[in-house]
């Protein structure tokens, strides 16, 4: 499944979830932000660590799918360099 076809991810990238210390990266800029690295806290609680202009932030999202944020994890090495535009072509079998 492509990662922005996922029913959880009905707006991607989603400009919710973002933290960062200000500035916050503006909406419009979210397609270019580059993915560092892929992390899980809890069974379905992602954490995409992303760089832009002003630093670093992060975007987390909850997913009811555990086994798709596992997925995510698993496959974090066809999404770190990628921007969010080119994560949410990035097939993550499910």
């Amino acid at each position: 499944m492509l990662l922005r076809d996922h029913p959880e991810l009905s707006v991607w990238p989603d400009h919710n979830g973002i933290s960062a210390v200000p500035p916050l990266p503006k909406a419009q800029d979210l397609l270019t932000l580059k993915i560092q690295n892929v992390r899980i806290s809890t069974p379905s609680r992602v954490h995409l660590v992303l760089n832009y202009g002003a630093g670093t932030c992060i975007w987390t999202k909850d997913f009811k799918d555990g086994k798709f944020a596992v997925a995510l994890r698993d496959n974090q090495d066809k999404l770190i360099g990628k921007t969010l535009q080119e994560a949410g072509d990035v097939d993550i079998p499910v």
